[in-house]
């Protein structure tokens, strides 16, 4: 498929990062976290996966798409499109779909790999007959941007995407995979293994099973240090063999990662360079382990149902913990206490916990006050800290007329607001960005930009047209700390 090679940064200290191979099956590597995660290095121990925080999934895609275009640089001087013809096939388009994540979406990117041809502002993008939008912002004459903002992927559904550049055109077709949420729950994060003895690797799915799972171990200097192993999607554990772990013991850590890695799908025509195509990405999740004893100790590992609450005094999520030790069970009846960071930020059900073959569960209750708290989960042998944010809830108002006023309450300063027309491939009527984060305030008016901020659709500042007394719209506020907030409503008129 000619995709071109990647380096994503390794969690290891002081490590070049971790190069992509380009597995037989046509994913991108599991040797590397996904696109949609975080490298497990950089979340707190025990916590839930950054991978289900959505404006960071988001954030993750947009990365690897300019990435792999970042990564075709070097093409641009000799591809001839895999025709054989100089005139033909001199761009290169690599799209993405942005799905589970709020607001979601679609992005490509159209390369022009020959500077003497057609500006790559000038494409025609549609997906499944929807215009697909150019972000110029985002685009050059050599390397533009085009997406939707508001399209939610969904498994099953058939996907076409069509783009032109004069009379040179491209195609790319396919039946979206299923991608189910996968969350790696054994080992804990951090925690110690010991070298000659099994390693239990264990994951969950929020629903479903994808077709297949992917787990490789990464040593010091992102060497591989385990033969890659693929199971079945139905596969929720696996067991690292002692005969491996063994040679284990000279390193400083190992990053074990278990993904649903990503399928590519090509483009045809006669705009495509090589290596054009489209990803859907699966979800994945990884823990860095450590050689030591382990002997004696229980390791606990706590994962929350969800990582914000309202601060409505109502709202619950629960913790689930497991107890594991190296060669043995936890005895039933250990303890685990649970206490939050600020004092009183949250209740719990009950206080202290009773493991019961090696699980255990808590229900929090959010307070009244919103802001970040860290609940701490301490067994005898180890700790587990959570961060989650209590939010206020962020209401929107919509006054008459065909272009209304737009209110929301609390009124935080945002950074973006969209208003689209509802549906399942919703289209976009009116949206502003800030020019510097937090500049749009409430109340604005629908067509009206206000000061500090541009407006990103319609382009070039065209005028919007009036929403419709009894149609349905869905307006999209995004915040400064890139949380969001949607509304979809009836128009009175």
């Amino acid at each position: 498929m000619g995709v071109c090679a990647l380096v994503r940064r390794s969690p290891h200290p002081g490590s070049a990062g971790i190069p992509a191979r380009l597995h037989p099956a046509g994913r991108l590597p599991a040797g590397r976290l996904p696109a949609g995660t975080i490298p497990a290095g950089t979340r707190p121990a025990g916590t839930r996966p950054a991978s289900t925080r959505p404006a960071v999934r988001l954030l993750a895609r947009l990365l690897l798409a300019g990435l792999l275009l970042a990564g075709c640089s070097d093409d641009k001087p000799t591809d001839t499109g895999g025709n054989g013809d100089p005139a033909l096939g001199k761009y290169l388009l690599l799209g993405y779909f942005g799905g589970d994540v709020a607001p979601g979406g679609f992005g490509l990117y159209i390369s022009r790999l020959d500077p003497s041809l057609t500006s790559a502002m000038e494409a025609e993008v549609t997906l499944d007959g929807e215009e697909v939008t150019l972000r110029p912002l985002l685009s050059t004459p050599t390397d533009a941007f085009y997406s939707i903002l508001t399209l939610d992927y969904q498994a099953g559904e058939t996907y076409t995407i069509l783009a032109s550049v004069g009379s040179r055109t491209a195609v790319c077709s396919f039946t979206g995979p299923s991608y189910p949420l996968l969350t790696m729950t054994a080992p804990p994060h951090e925690s110690e293994f010991s070298p000659g003895d099994p390693l239990q690797l264990a994951w969950t799915y929020d629903a479903g099973a994808p077709e297949q799972v992917h787990i490789e171990a990464i040593g010091d200097e992102d060497t591989a240090v385990m033969t890659p192993v693929t199971l079945p999607g139905s596969a929720t554990s696996y067991a690292i063999p002692g005969t491996v772990t063994e040679a284990w013991a000279d390193q400083t850590s190992v990053l074990l990662t278990v993904d649903e890695g990503e399928h590519f799908f090509p483009f045809s025509g006669t705009l495509v360079g090589e290596g054009s195509g489209v990803a859907t990405i699966g979800w994945g999740d990884a823990a860095i382990v450590t050689p030591g004893s382990g002997a004696g100790a229980c390791q606990l590992a706590a994962l929350p149902s969800a990582d914000q609450l309202a601060a409505d005094g109502a709202s619950t999520l629960t913790i689930d913990c497991a107890l594991t030790a190296p060669g043995g069970d936890c005895a039933d009846g250990t303890p685990i206490a649970f206490s939050c960071t600020p004092e009183g930020a949250v209740a719990f059900a009950p206080q202290t916990a009773y493991s019961s073959g090696g699980l255990a569960a808590t229900v929090v209750t959010a307070g009244t006050s919103a802001g970040s708290v860290v609940l701490h989960c301490q067994a005898p042998d180890s700790r587990v800290d959570i961060p989650i944010t209590l939010t206020q809830r962020v209401t929107i108002m919509v006054g008459a007329g065909s272009h209304p006023q737009i209110a929301w309450d609390p009124a935080e300063p945002m950074f973006t607001l969209l208003v689209s027309a509802a549906g399942a491939l919703p289209t976009p009527r009116w949206g502003i960005a800030a020019i510097t984060i937090g500049q749009i305030t409430s109340p604005v008016t629908y067509g009206t930009v206000p000061g500090g901020t541009v407006q990103s659709y319609p382009l070039f500042g065209a005028p919007p047209a009036g929403l419709q007394a009894g149609a349905t719209y869905r307006i999209w506020l995004v915040g400064a700390d890139a949380d969001t907030t949607s509304l979809t409503f009836t128009h009175g008129g």
